[in-house]
């Protein structure tokens, strides 16, 4: 059986991580999105979050968390209309979760093709809260993009192939 060796270390995951988003935004959305410090989600605000899975070299999720309102303005920025509707904005959060994992894994040499991923899975409503088991890596963080932020989640231990 084959194990997976990683040559990269959770610190880089982290930089990795802010590379990604910053080049999903500005490629995909036309816009530059950088990190700010994170003081979290107010109460009874409705938010979307979506989560793609990762499986093989990697066993995790990356997940994406905005406010209702910010996930307007990323389905706006993707179809280039202003007139989206609550279903567009999370077709469009589904697909920015997507990219932004493809491209977190992409520039890491080891989970480039060895981390499949799973089809977005998209959550919304009022103050909730997602639970996973724990693992070795857990990164959080924010962003910020005009007047909007979305928080992203990468968590997950080294897999085995699948």
């Amino acid at each position: 059986m084959k194990l997976y060796t990683m040559q990269a270390k959770p610190e880089s995951f982290e930089q990795r991580l802010d590379l990604a988003v910053e080049e999903v935004f500005g490629t995909m959305l036309g816009v530059s999105c950088a990190p700010v410090e994170a003081v979290g989600w107010t109460t009874r605000q409705e938010t979307i979050g979506a989560i793609v899975g990762m499986a093989g070299a990697m066993r995790g999720s990356c997940v994406v968390h905005v406010s209702r309102a910010s996930g307007m303005r990323i389905a706006e920025l993707l179809t280039g209309k202003a007139d989206n509707d609550q279903g567009m904005a999370q077709d469009a959060l589904g697909e920015l979760c997507n990219m932004i994992a493809g491209t977190w894994k992409g520039g890491i040499p080891e989970l480039a093709s060895g981390c499949m991923l799973s089809p977005p899975v998209v959550i919304e409503g009022y103050d909730f809260r997602l639970h996973s088991q724990p693992s070795p890596f857990h990164i959080q963080s924010r962003y910020q993009f005009g007047p909007d932020e979305l928080d992203v989640t990468l968590h997950g231990e080294m897999g085995k192939p699948v």
